[in-house]
């Protein structure tokens, strides 16, 4: 079903290294959790971000989101082919979804924070390159527009450099940080949809 029709400097950098695979070891995929058989429609709508957001950051952002849902077998870009316009036929959409068990959602994101700096390596002579970003995931639920989920996305991104900075460095630091900061945004939003709801 991914074919269809869219609706139009504290630690040293070997310490960070060292916490990320272990959070990756640790951190189980969102869809492995025994039960959930749900499947969801995202249509990345809205990405707000700041001034102090470098301006492609957005269309980064948007481009992440969409191999992040792609990347998920119970998350879907489009609609089906054969599914009622949202607009023209909403209760038939409705029942359209309930009888595959799907649910769509126009999500939007919010950039929170976002720090780029560069420092001198306490560790070995060159520097380190830190970006930080933040985020908000929002679902709003098609084809009635209520707010049915949130979810958050952060991360802290340090590359040692040699004693120049090069403008690579920085953009690798800047991508890295948008890939895990959105990968954990969707992550935190499936679980709180998988979540039990009274």
């Amino acid at each position: 079903m991914k074919e269809g029709r869219l609706r139009t400097p504290t630690r040293s950098p070997v310490a960070w290294i060292a916490a990320a695979a272990a959070f990756a070891v640790m951190a189980p995929p969102a869809s492995a959790a025994a039960g959930d058989a749900s499947e969801y429609i995202f249509q990345v709508d809205e990405i707000k971000a700041g001034d102090e957001v470098p301006g492609p950051a957005s269309r980064e952002i948007r481009t992440r989101l969409g191999d992040e849902i792609d990347s998920h077998d119970r998350l879907h870009a489009q609609f089906p082919a054969e599914a009622p316009d949202p607009d023209e036929d909403p209760e038939g959409l409705e029942r359209f979804l309930d009888a595959r068990d799907l649910s769509a959602y126009d999500v939007h994101v919010e950039v929170t924070s976002y720090r780029a700096e560069v420092d001198e390596n306490p560790d070995a002579p060159g520097h380190i390159v830190t970006v930080a970003i933040g985020l908000r995931v929002f679902g709003e639920g098609i084809p009635r527009p209520t707010m049915d989920f949130s979810g958050e996305g952060s991360a802290t991104v340090m590359v040692p450099t040699g004693r120049r900075v090069r403008n690579r460095d920085r953009a690798h630091a800047h991508k890295t940080a948008i890939e895990q900061a959105v990968s954990e945004g969707i992550m935190t939003s499936l679980r709180e949809l998988d979540a039990p709801r009274s």
